[in-house]
Order: structure tokens, then sequence, then C-alpha cells
């Protein structure tokens, strides 16, 4: 096993895997190879089976205790074994063992009353500074209006903006999520607001502190935390929050998954698949 080791990493090396993986790798396969000897598993991979796998499986069951961990270790192993069939080491390749089922964690959002409840309080209210004020009621409204990420909010820069066109360009923070978004009628008056606000203040971004400094993920989210507070929600409230409530929200009115992916910028449609999935069955959304 030693030899198809090294030559399997090295595989994986030159498949561009991240050195963290690869050291994961190597530690899942090192701990099977260890514990094969005292749980009588055969070192020739040649005559390693389906049933040895799930011995190991059981028996590692009892040193770990995320789940995660396990199914990960099964995947190395079931990736391993693929490899060594398709080079001609071994004759049979290995039988799939099925994953364990984990409950799913519905991811946090607002429902639509709580979402109404943030939006009047924005409208109505004021608490702080009014150049504070403007800024973060144009950060939550950006969220909950185009499902941004906060670093896609914080990226926006002031000449990305096109008033007369009524449109905002996106940069994105991944490859592939440069976009053009449509500016709403209140988008439009809550930036021309900020705008005015901070018109004396020198700098080429969007979102910035009042002494002209960039903001941060970690300060905008306090502030985004203190209006759901002062709104009455008793959720803890992120960014995340607001973008996946804008998800369940697309979602509650029929819209699919790859116009959600459009409007997102997402890079691949399984990751919104997968979060609509458990959105669309969760008791929460309305």
């Amino acid at each position: 096993m030693k030899d198809h080791l090294k030559e399997y990493l090295r595989y994986k090396k030159l498949c561009k895997l991240q050195p963290a993986p690869l050291r994961n790798y190597k530690n899942h396969l090192t701990k099977f190879k260890n514990a094969s000897e005292s749980l009588k598993i055969p070192l020739d991979d040649r005559f390693v089976t389906k049933q040895h796998i799930m011995k190991y499986l059981h028996y590692y069951k009892k040193h770990v205790k995320s789940i995660f961990v396990l199914d990960s270790s099964q995947s190395i192993l079931l990736n391993y074994y693929t490899f060594l069939y398709e080079r001609g080491y071994i004759d049979k390749p290995i039988e799939p063992i099925p994953r364990r089922r984990l409950p799913q964690r519905v991811p946090p959002h607002l429902t639509l009353n709580e979402a109404i409840r943030v939006i009047k309080y924005l409208s109505k209210n004021r608490r702080t500074s009014k150049f504070y004020w403007f800024r973060n009621k144009l950060i939550v409204y950006l969220i909950l209006t185009y499902g941004l990420r906060l670093r896609e909010v914080l990226n926006i820069r002031i000449n990305s903006i096109n008033l007369k066109k009524k449109k905002i360009f996106i940069k994105g923070c991944v490859i592939q999520q440069k976009r053009y978004l449509p500016l709403t009628a209140p988008m439009l008056e809550t930036i021309k607001r900020y705008l005015k606000v901070r018109e004396n203040i020198k700098s080429h971004k969007l979102i910035i502190q009042h002494n002209g400094k960039e903001d941060k993920n970690g300060t905008s989210n306090c502030y985004i935390r203190t209006i759901a507070r002062y709104a009455g929600i008793k959720k803890t409230v992120s960014a995340i929050t607001l973008r996946n409530t804008f998800i369940s929200l697309l979602s509650s009115v029929g819209i699919n998954g790859k116009t959600t992916q459009a409007i997102l910028g997402q890079h691949t449609l399984k990751s919104i698949e997968n979060k609509l999935h458990k959105l669309t069955y969760s008791s929460n959304i309305l």
C-alpha cells in the first residue's frame, strides 16, 4: 500500500489539490493502514473489499465525534480504491457505500413578516447619525433586494452605479460573478440620499466609515444585528441571514434555481439547489 499511497498523493498534487486537503487525505489513509493489523484487514490492496472498509469505519466511529469526519474518511478511501482500479492495480472496484443520513440544518433566514418589520423600522426610525443611518440602511437594502454577499456590498465603487440608466455593476468576490442589476425606485432614492450625505468624503468605495476608511465585514454585521434587535427580532441576524431570506422569498414566489443563480451570481447551480431544498422544507418559510 505504501508505494500506491505515494503515487496516489502525487496524482492528487498534480490535480492541484491544496496542501491542507492533501494532508487530510494522507492522514485518513495512514490511519486505515495502521488499523489494518488489529482489524485483520489485508495489507495487500488487491484483497481489500467493501466489508473491510465498513469494518474499519465501524471501528473509526468510536474515535470520532463528528459524522462529517466519518463520511470524509469513507469518501477518501473509496476514491483511493477507485484510483487503484483505474490504474489496473486491483481487479475489481470497491462497491459504493451509502453515506449516513444527516439531519438537515435549515440555513438561518427571516420570515416574510420579520423582513417587513426590518424594512418598516428602517423607513421610519433613526437612532444614529444621518451618515451612518443611511449607510446601514443601504447595506440592508442591497442584501435584501439583490441577495448580495457582504463582501460584494463592501466592494461596490461609486463609478459602478449608473443613476441615469438605473443599474448597478456588481464585480463579485469569486470567479464568474460579474453582473449588472437594475436599480428599483426605493433603492435609487436611498442611494441618492446616501451620496448626498457623504459628498464631502473622498473615497472610491461606496460603503465607507465617516473618516473615509473602508468598512469591514465584522463591523457591518454588528450594525445589521443592532438594526434587527431594534426591529424586534430575537434571532441573531447577520448578512448571510439576509441573503438566505432573499433566496427563501424568491423560492416562495416560484422563482426557479437558474434565475436565482443568475441574480445571486453563484458559480454553480448545485449549491443554490441544495439551499433551496433545505429552505423549501423549512417550517419557517412563508
